[in-house]
């Protein structure tokens, strides 16, 4: 009877997570130290950054890292991004960058350590064709994926 219990209750938080349940559901805000990293490797791929950063030399090459670690900070302070993924498999994100606010809203499932989000509205307004992002899990670290065309991840952790 024990084990047909717990055998259960296996398969109760199996289909929790499958509907966007389980221990996933929560709020999540933006990992500013991640997102830094993030944005200096964006602005080191570019060339106007990284050609002159490569050929300079001495105090020439530090001044460009100082002003390119500057914008950085600049850039990530201007970020404020909070997901709130709801047990019904609703999700919110709200937030700012550069002044600008946002809000969106969709839908999310979970596979595994793997999550899909659908984007149904954004800025109050319904969208014609929601968008689709994912997010890979890695213990309380999101690393979201928003839509084609970002070429890369936003590192947030639950609160």
């Amino acid at each position: 009877m024990r084990a047909q219990a717990v055998f259960i209750l296996a398969l109760f938080a199996v289909a929790l997570q499958g509907c966007g349940g389980g221990g996933v559901a929560g709020t999540y805000v933006l990992d500013e130290s991640a997102m830094r990293e993030t944005v200096r490797a964006q602005a080191m791929k570019d060339p106007t950054v990284f050609g002159p950063l490569e050929n300079a030399t001495g105090d020439e090459k530090a001044e460009i890292e100082k002003q390119l670690n500057a914008e950085v900070e600049r850039q990530v302070a201007s970020m404020k991004m909070e997901l709130n993924l709801k047990d019904d498999g609703t999700y919110t994100v709200t937030g700012g960058m550069g002044g600008e606010k946002f809000a969106i809203k969709g839908t999310w499932t979970q596979d595994g350590d793997n999550l899909s989000f659908e984007t149904t509205e954004k800025d109050g307004e319904k969208l014609e064709e929601p968008q689709k992002g994912t997010a890979r899990i890695d213990g309380d670290t999101l690393f979201v994926k928003p839509e084609p065309g970002i070429p890369f991840e936003i590192a947030m952790k639950k609160k």
